[in-house]
């Protein structure tokens, strides 16, 4: 296939996947990494078409080893691993819409894998390496929440506290003082 009919399949996979046809996008996106695997922008959007998040790490990091400027794909690697949140007064990326609308800042952080070495030579398709991988056990561990649940706890915590700290000085200064001012004053 050659590369203007490579990215024809391609918006054709976008097509299917912004209409909500992950299955379809998935098909197409998988016959044009099987013509051209170091196609990151394909990579990308195959991580949006697969539920599991050991898949979408392999699919980003398959492209960010096509090229390691795919913004697309750093930014993905890192909603994946909970380091990016992104911020409710800047409208989202088309990415971050993608990755919100399926889920997937979402999931458990899976185990690094070891991606190839970048000067490696990629000869099988894409599809086996995600099949195997789905053949795995997935784990129920428990989703842990964001750091913002620990912070809440904190300031509450520290606010409790104050509110002791204030009524103790109260009981006790407060009468201290009373009896120091002349009788005369009150």
């Amino acid at each position: 296939m050659s590369t203007p009919e490579l990215e024809a399949l391609i918006e054709e996979a976008i097509a299917h996947v912004n209409v909500g046809d992950m299955e379809q996008g998935r098909v197409l996106l998988e016959r044009v990494l099987e013509q051209d695997p170091k196609n990151d922008r394909a990579w990308v959007w195959l991580s949006g078409c697969v539920e599991d998040p050991r898949q979408r790490r392999i699919c980003l990091q398959q492209a960010l080893n096509a090229n390691p400027n795919n913004q697309a794909a750093l930014e993905g690697l890192q909603v994946l691993e909970g380091d990016l949140v992104p911020a409710s007064e800047v409208p989202p990326s088309l990415l971050e819409s993608r990755l919100s609308a399926i889920g997937m800042g979402d999931e458990v952080e899976a185990p690094e894998s070891t991606p190839p070495a970048p000067d490696s030579d990629v000869t099988s398709p894409a599809a086996p390496e995600l099949t195997e991988l789905a053949e795995q056990p997935t784990t129920d561990e428990p989703v842990e929440k964001p750091r913002r649940g620990r912070i809440i706890l904190l300031v509450a915590v520290l606010l409790l506290l104050c509110l002791i700290v204030c009524a103790l000085v109260g009981t006790q200064v407060v009468p201290v003082l009373l009896e120091t001012v002349p009788s005369n004053l009150l």
